[in-house]
């Protein structure tokens, strides 16, 4: 296994215990549950975002599912860019557009918004070099004007780690952002980046809440943390060896074909139910949730047949839809559901040779009903002890 290169496959990082065995192992004795709940908690706090340590300008080889939401961009996007290139200063010094509105915005002449814009960019800088000198026990504090894909500009508070791998040894570097225009306006980050003394002074002002995140990466209790972003790492700069080998280009060119034919998903074939381990990046279109609230569950426990049964509401809904009974109804999503099962079967007998086709009900998350055509396939990876479901949905 080559460590130290990104994987070249960046839209798809992974927990490696998921890759690796089918079912969640840990390689820092951190169970599924764990993992998934310092997940969600980071996920909320803002977005995060892994980065090369040991390159120049630290290139991004991960953004977390909250990256789409904030910026507007896809986390592929951003992959193997510098972060200030696409959403920082970098980019907004170069975008006469941008610096107009920013001037605007903090009653400033384009040129003093491109002069603070340049100081809060080389403050940015510093806070890196303040982690790098202290890999893993200091957190570099910066606040930035950032820039979503539609153009709007805000205030971007960053907290950024360096730490090493313990067992691969490999340096990465995490940045956690998130958007506090509400409580320091692009006018008064502006206003205090004309010295370095009044930049100081309004980073102090944050230091309440700066300190109350640098202790969920560093304080008492963040073990959990520190174990889940190496694990994390690992998925990300780390990759079997390939088998067969398939170039990143033509990676790239099947997941995008398969993302415009709808959905998939991929679950453990060796648990019973085949609970869900990864789902494509049009799952959130489609169903309304995010990837991670279906990881571990059954496909119809959320989304099909067996979340339906157990809602009258839904049944109801469905009921008035289709012109039918309350009771018929509730028979006929069953017999669907046991048509869906009847083609899970199939495939099961049949690995890599048959794929089982249903037509069911699924549920998206706003509640709204729909007719899904899912195929499902069986594979056995050939070089790993693993069998895995591919469900594809529209």
């Amino acid at each position: 296994r080559e460590l130290r290169r990104p994987s070249p496959y960046p839209c798809t990082p992974r927990a490696p215990g998921v890759v690796r065995a089918g079912i969640y192992r840990s390689m820092s004795g951190m169970n599924y549950s764990a993992y998934t709940r310092v997940e969600e908690h980071l996920s909320s706090e803002g977005v995060f975002l892994m980065g090369d340590a040991e390159v120049q300008g630290f290139p991004i080889c991960f953004a977390s599912p909250g990256f789409e939401a904030l910026y507007g961009y896809r986390s592929s996007d951003i992959v193997n860019k510098k972060c200030g290139d696409l959403i920082g200063g970098s980019f907004i010094l170069q975008d006469a557009a941008s610096i107009r509105n920013l001037a605007a915005a903090a009653g400033t002449t384009v040129a003093e918004a491109s002069s603070r814009v340049a100081m809060l960019t080389a403050k940015a800088g510093e806070s890196c070099r303040v982690m790098m000198t202290n890999p893993g026990r200091r957190v570099g504090v910066s606040l930035l004007v950032n820039r979503k894909s539609s153009g709007e500009l805000f205030v971007c508070e960053c907290l950024v780690l360096c730490l090493r791998h313990p067992t691969a040894m490999f340096q990465y570097c995490v940045g956690f952002q998130r958007d506090v225009t509400n409580a320091v306006s692009l006018r008064t980050l502006c206003a205090a980046a004309a010295s370095d003394e009044d930049y100081a002074a309004l980073i102090k002002s944050r230091s309440a809440s700066l300190e109350s995140r640098r202790m969920v990466l560093l304080g008492v209790g963040s073990e959990n943390v520190i174990k889940y972003l190496h694990e994390k790492a690992l998925g990300v700069f780390s990759e079997p060896a390939p088998a067969p080998a398939m170039s990143h280009g033509t990676f790239m060119h099947v997941q995008d074909h398969l993302s415009t034919e709808g959905v998939f998903l991929m679950g453990d074939a060796r648990e019973m139910g085949f609970p869900i381990r990864y789902a494509s990046l049009g799952f959130e279109d489609l169903y309304g949730y995010r990837n991670s609230d279906i990881l571990g569950k059954r496909c119809g426990d959320l989304i099909g047949g067996t979340y339906i049964l157990s809602n009258r509401d839904c049944l109801a809904a469905l009921a008035a839809g289709v012109y039918l009974p309350f009771d018929e109804v509730a028979a006929r999503v069953r017999l669907i559901t046991s048509q869906a099962g009847e083609a899970c079967n199939v495939m099961m007998q049949h690995p890599g040779e048959r794929v089982g086709v249903s037509l069911v009900v699924n549920r998206k998350k706003n509640g709204e009903l729909f007719v899904c055509e899912c195929i499902v396939l069986c594979l056995q990876h050939p070089t790993l002890d693993l069998s895995y479901t591919v469900g594809f949905q529209r």
